[in-house]
């Protein structure tokens, strides 16, 4: 009798076991492809297309329903002038919503409008949030704040340390501004060649000021070997990418090279290009 219960008992348990697993997977499935999920997917896929009208109509059902996503993209659409009439304060509503329900990009976006708007501590403390996770464009926003004494006094260590996470986690402009730290020696002893390997990582990163200061150390030798080829390789990169200096610069550089140095050159050229990180222009 008593073994009978004890199978009962362990059965009723499977059973139960069996039942919170099924609902488990129930509630799994119908989060992973919700009706707004797909119609904030479908906008996000306008914006990208170009079509940002088509792209705000369809966010705003999401956004309405809570769909941090859309709530983000549609402040975006409202800073930019995207697909509506250009609106600060709406933008900034947007983004509230989706910064208190944890979308780092839009705690970012909200933090560059509370700091142009002169609210420096509510804009640090939303960069620290998005920064504890893992954005590195809030990381860079911090250290810059920290160089500028935005917010509080100049802190050129607690700016090095932001620019480290930043770079860590793929920003280009935080590597690039620990190079020109490294390069001026501020906070730290001038190191040219660790520079240069900042440099190196913005430049890889798509980042035109970068790309062009990897150019100008090889043309002069600054913490690289002098190489006018590999000169003019990294500014015409930098042209490429809309920088005006750094054609100039390229100009200049050709203007010392043979037609065989020319030729190597322009294989290093599309060496270069070949490496370079792919950035995407929509956030």
């Amino acid at each position: 009798m008593a073994a009978r219960l004890t199978q009962t008992r362990a059965a009723r348990r499977a059973a139960a076991a069996a039942l919170v697993l099924l609902a488990l997977a129930a509630a799994a499935g119908t989060d992973a492809g919700t009706p707004a999920d797909e119609e904030t997917a479908a906008a996000i896929a306008a914006f990208r297309a170009g079509d940002h009208g088509g792209a705000v109509a369809r966010l705003r059902g999401p956004a309405a329903q809570g769909d941090a996503d859309a709530q983000f993209y549609l402040g975006l659409a409202y800073a930019k002038g995207w697909g509506v009439i250009a609106d600060v304060e709406r933008a900034r509503l947007y983004y509230e919503r989706a910064a208190a329900a944890g979308h780092a990009k839009a705690q970012v976006n909200l933090a560059l409008s509370l700091a142009e708007a002169g609210e420096a501590e509510a804009a640090r403390a939303w960069l620290e949030r998005a920064a504890q996770q893992g954005d590195g464009r809030a990381a860079h926003q911090l250290g810059l704040m920290h160089y500028r004494g935005v917010g509080g006094p100049r802190d050129f260590a607690a700016a090095r340390l932001w620019w480290q996470q930043g770079a860590t986690q793929g920003s280009a402009e935080a590597a690039f501004n620990l190079g020109i730290v490294h390069r001026r020696g501020l906070g730290v002893a001038p190191d040219r060649e660790a520079a240069l390997e900042w440099w190196l990582k913005a430049a890889y990163g798509g980042l035109p000021a970068a790309q062009n200061a990897v150019g100008a150390a090889y043309q002069n030798g600054d913490g690289a070997p002098f190489d006018l080829r590999e000169a003019w390789a990294w500014f015409r990169l930098a042209g490429a990418g809309g920088l005006d200096v750094a054609r100039l610069n390229a100009e200049l550089v050709a203007a010392r090279l043979d037609a065989a140095a020319q030729a190597q050159a322009e294989e290093r050229l599309a060496a270069l290009r070949a490496r370079i990180t792919a950035i995407d222009g929509v956030p």
